[in-house]
């Protein structure tokens, strides 16, 4: 997928209008820059869409856009999986209310991403104590 595809294509089903809305190479890559240099100084506290949105300032709807096209291209983690002999690990780096109280995922430059942890062994289990009531 190239940096010129439109990555709500799907959401608009190619209608003019939207293709005409969207903003110009030029400005979504100034977007981009600034959300990446907005993360690099929040470091591991990260940000989300609407933090993001009102710390810029930039409307919703664009940091949106900008966001989804800098996690297509791995330069932004919201959350990370790693599937490793068929087992799916998750690390989510946080979540924080919005304006509305909903839950938001937190993104940050994968340089303050939290590493995965290896999936435990049950070798390394042993046997798990019994506890009395």
């Amino acid at each position: 997928m190239s940096d010129d595809d439109d990555i709500t294509r799907n959401r608009h089903g190619g209608n003019p209008r939207s293709n005409e809305a969207l903003p110009s190479h030029e400005q979504r890559r100034r977007d981009r820059a600034r959300i990446v240099q907005h993360l690099h100084v929040q470091g591991s506290h990260g940000a989300t869409c609407w933090e993001l949105s009102q710390a810029l300032p930039m409307p919703y709807q664009t940091a949106s856009g900008r966001l989804s096209e800098l996690k297509r291209n791995d330069i932004v983690v919201c959350d990370s999986s790693d599937a490793d002999n068929g087992i799916i690990r998750v690390r989510l780096i946080g979540r924080r209310s919005t304006a509305t109280g909903s839950a938001a995922d937190v993104c940050v430059l994968p340089q303050f991403a939290p590493a995965l942890s290896p999936p435990p062994s049950t070798s390394d289990q042993g046997e798990l104590p019994w506890f009395d009531e």
